[in-house]
């Protein structure tokens, strides 16, 4: 059995051709503020941790980082091409798939591959949920062999993250 916490990146820089011709934005000051604050609940919420997967794009990467910090967990930070924008549902899956070994696994990524993998995790081919900028969600997956049969144990908004952050 795995547990599978999604984090999408916190907000980032907007894209602009001049600035970012490639996509790869960091985090606003604002961005990065904000998921410090949510990841003061992070020991609370993830309390063994094994593997962190990020996707390559400083956005990822930086928000990856914050929670690594806040985990203690900075030498489990592995980057995973499968993991950046424009990459499929499936491709998702596969990468948590890939990580065999780790009970308890923290991904970092994007939209809308994020939502659409969690989607058919939970064995449905259209989104069911949301993951907005900053937030988080935690997976039961019970059958790593075919990765079906996930449970959604939880989801948090970014607002609520930061709630329990304070509390923290």
């Amino acid at each position: 059995m795995m547990t599978l916490y999604i984090l999408r990146h916190a907000i980032a820089a907007e894209r602009d051709s001049a600035n970012y011709p490639n996509d790869d934005r960091p985090l606003t000051e604002e961005g990065g503020e904000k998921m410090k604050k949510g990841a003061r609940a992070l020991p609370d919420l993830v309390p063994q941790i094994d593997l962190i997967m990020t996707s390559p794009f400083i956005r990822a990467k930086d928000t990856a980082i914050i929670a690594a910090e806040a985990l203690n967990a900075m030498e489990m930070i592995k980057i995973n091409p499968g993991l950046a924008p424009g990459k499929s549902a499936r491709d998702f899956v596969k990468v948590i798939s890939g990580s065999s070994g780790a009970n308890n696994v923290l991904v970092v990524g994007h939209e809308p591959q994020l939502s659409e993998g969690i989607s058919l995790l939970l064995g449905s081919e259209k989104p069911i949920v949301e993951m907005k900028k900053g937030g988080l969600c935690c997976l039961e997956i019970r059958n790593l062999a075919t990765m079906k049969g996930a449970r959604l144990l939880w989801h948090l908004t970014p607002k609520q993250l930061r709630i329990l952050g304070k509390n923290a």
